[in-house]
């Protein structure tokens, strides 16, 4: 758990942006996380809860679940998912080695096949957790496993107010979402466009979709309930000549 604790103050470090915005998370990075349970030599489920403790000694990356029959295998983030992959692996022969030599099993699928009635951990986030969900689906959370990736954006392609994605880094466009189309008027020419972020006259966009393909265009028309406006935010008007669909992005080129 020192271990553990001491990677996450470095991560910190590393990647949270500070007040100075020092060292910020250029690119995306992918951590895996795999939960198993702990079988004995003749097959049933184990509740005693020693593994843990032994695999934490040989330095391996794992934490406690909800039951004390089951083990959580943990990978920090990297930049290459093969990397992410390669660590996950070795870990789990790691798990397995060790398991074997205390006489114990991994079991890494979802539910067991047998009698299994789990025997939890009390107390912290435990406790939460059993208040939230309830006792009966605090008890389904002891029966079953599941394997979970975490996907940490780089800094700044999240914007918090418009709750969308920033497409601006590693791309030879630099383009920001804006919004998409909700309908198409053929005969006019018009798109209506829900815009979260405003345009004006001048400014360049692209609107994307899987049939549409890629659209580049000036705005040089802009509506709002039939009325010419300067610039826009919201359920807008938009001339445009190309047709386009409903759901199609619609990106602000920079």
């Amino acid at each position: 758990m020192k271990m553990v604790k001491e990677h996450v103050k470095k991560l910190t470090r590393l990647f949270i942006p500070t007040k100075d915005h020092d060292k910020p998370l250029k690119r995306s990075l992918s951590g895996y996380e795999t939960e198993n349970f702990i079988l004995n030599n003749d097959g049933s489920i184990d509740h005693s809860d020693p593994l843990l403790k032994k695999a934490q000694k040989q330095k391996l990356n794992v934490q406690a679940e909800c039951a004390k029959s089951m083990i959580e295998v943990i990978c920090f983030p990297y930049r290459k998912l093969s990397s992410t992959s390669k660590e996950i692996v070795n870990s789990h022969i790691k798990l397995t080695e060790i398991a074997e030599k205390n006489n114990k099993h991994i079991y890494p699928f979802a539910t067991y096949f047998g009698i299994n009635k789990p025997s939890f951990r009390q107390g912290g986030w435990y406790t939460v957790k059993e208040k939230v969900l309830g006792k009966e689906r605090f008890t389904n959370a002891g029966l079953c496993c599941g394997f979970h990736q975490h996907y940490t954006l780089p800094t700044g392609m999240f914007d918090h107010k418009t709750k969308m994605h920033h497409y601006k880094l590693n791309s030879k466009v630099k383009k920001t979402i804006i919004g998409k189309v909700t309908n198409y008027y053929k005969n006019n020419k018009v798109a209506a466009i829900k815009l979260y972020k405003e345009i004006k006259i001048g400014d360049k966009i692209m609107i994307q979709g899987n049939k549409t393909g890629t659209i580049t265009t000036e705005v040089t028309s802009l509506q709002i309930e039939h009325s010419q406006v300067k610039k826009a935010r919201g359920l807008v008007g938009l001339k445009l000549d190309s047709p386009v669909r409903e759901n199609d992005t619609v990106f602000k080129i920079d």
